[in-house]
């Protein structure tokens, strides 16, 4: 590809879209990285974790008549209770296994989640209906560029949810327990700190991170939904 094919495709509308994708990305990043860095576990299905809240959100807004943020909070929940229930059963079970073994388990974990979407409810059919967003206004030409309402959410929540881990991480209890859990679990553990405590907690925040993401992705697709 020349340089001037190349730079006819680099509009302001491309840098902003993958801007906001690149956003998106980040926050399931922030979810592989959090929980590796407390457990040296690489994990496969973090991507996958958010698919039963992403699912279940549709089902509520469109089979139930949730209001968007009542069904954000149940599916967030849902996520969250996905991931303990997978750090309780599959990862605490192989705590002291070699991180290989933990990492193809994660693949497994993954496929699970997907089995768990598929076992959902069919979606009722609603004519000219997408996938819930809070602001569903558009906005034509800011300054060349095409806005979305869901373009608005990720460039709001994902900085606040950063800055949130950071403060998380670095200035809080948990985030001095999640360092000594992670450089020395046997020192941790002397000093009252329990690693796999530890553990469930950040494979949770792992879970909410994957279905916010996954929810905010699925908005920003704009696809119809039935």
């Amino acid at each position: 590809m020349t340089p001037v094919l190349a730079a006819s495709w680099i509009t302001p509308q491309v840098v902003f879209n993958g801007i906001v994708f690149g956003l998106v990305t980040a926050l399931v990043a922030m979810g592989i990285v959090l929980i590796f860095r407390a457990t040296k576990v690489i994990n496969f299905a973090v991507g996958n974790m958010g698919l039963p809240a992403a699912s279940l959100m549709v089902l509520l807004t469109m089979n139930h008549g949730f209001g968007f943020w009542s069904a954000l909070v149940v599916s967030l929940m849902v996520g969250a209770a996905f991931a303990a229930v997978v750090e309780l059963i599959v990862v605490r079970r192989l705590f002291s296994a070699p991180r290989v073994i933990l990492l193809v388990a994660t693949i497994g974990v993954a496929q699970l989640a997907q089995a768990i979407t598929r076992a959902f409810p069919d979606v009722e059919r609603t004519p000219g209906a997408n996938y819930p967003v809070p602001i569903n206004s558009i906005w034509e030409d800011v300054g060349g560029v095409r806005i979305t309402g869901a373009q608005v959410t990720v460039l709001l929540v994902v900085p606040l949810v950063a800055t949130g881990l950071a403060w998380l991480l670095n200035r809080t209890a948990f985030g001095r327990n999640v360092q000594a859990s992670a450089d020395n679990p046997d020192l941790a553990r002397l000093s009252g700190i329990s690693p796999k405590t530890v553990s469930t907690f950040v494979w949770v925040i792992g879970g909410v991170l994957s279905g916010g993401s996954l929810i905010m992705l699925s908005g920003l697709s704009g696809s119809p939904v039935g």
